[in-house]
């Protein structure tokens, strides 16, 4: 691999461990407003405790947790009217595999140009040859980590009908075993969940905490 690109390929790496952590929550986070409100969250099919004050509920999950209920109650800006819910998971990379595999497609992207260059009656000097490395570093780490990185479970958004101001939604979730197994003792992984009704919102995390 051409030393020049050594550099910024670990810039990338380090890059994608930042945006794996990340994942489902920060960046995807909607301000809360005034009138909506997250009023409680409960579970079923796992031990775990809501904090009321940070509408956060910790659910601690263990090698034999499959398939996960919450009840998430709401109040609502009115008494009856639409609700937006969307849940967005967490998502975890396998980035153990991620040098080797990583190798083998920077490897056949990179000679695949070349053969193609030549092919074509290109000239393969220092400047096409570098421009052919770095494009095949780019689409190699975008393809790795596309190719290793597992959500705990489908995210989704979906439209409802309220009445009486209230409204509890019933989250039932099965745990990808792929992304579950990637999950180191102690580790955690939070998902969102965002109601809506009209410009009114509220969050709440769901922490999923291996133990």
């Amino acid at each position: 691999m051409p030393s020049n690109l050594k550099g910024w390929i670990g810039f990338l790496v380090i890059t994608i461990i930042i945006i794996g952590g990340a994942f489902g929550t920060s960046h995807i986070l909607k301000t809360s407003t005034s009138g909506t409100a997250i009023s409680g969250i409960t579970a079923s099919g796992v031990n775990g405790y809501y904090d009321s004050a940070n509408q956060t509920y910790v659910a601690n999950v263990t090698q034999s947790t499959s398939n996960v209920t919450f009840s998430i109650s709401m109040t609502l800006t009115s008494a009856s009217g639409a609700l937006n819910i969307s849940v967005v998971s967490p998502a975890i990379e396998n980035l153990s595999a991620f040098n080797s595999t990583f190798t083998t497609l920077y490897n056949k992207i990179y000679n695949d140009s070349v053969n193609q260059t030549l092919k074509n009656g290109g000239t393969l000097n220092a400047t096409v040859n570098a421009s052919l490395a770095e494009n095949a570093t780019i689409l190699a780490t975008t393809y790795a980590h596309q190719n290793l990185t597992y959500s705990m479970f489908p995210s989704f958004s979906k439209d409802v009908s309220f009445t009486g101001g209230v409204y509890t939604f019933n989250l039932t979730v099965e745990l990808n075993a792929t992304a579950f197994s990637l999950i180191t003792s102690g580790q955690q992984l939070s998902a969102v969940v965002n109601a809506a009704v009209g410009s009114s919102s509220a969050n709440a995390i769901i922490v999923f905490s291996k133990v």
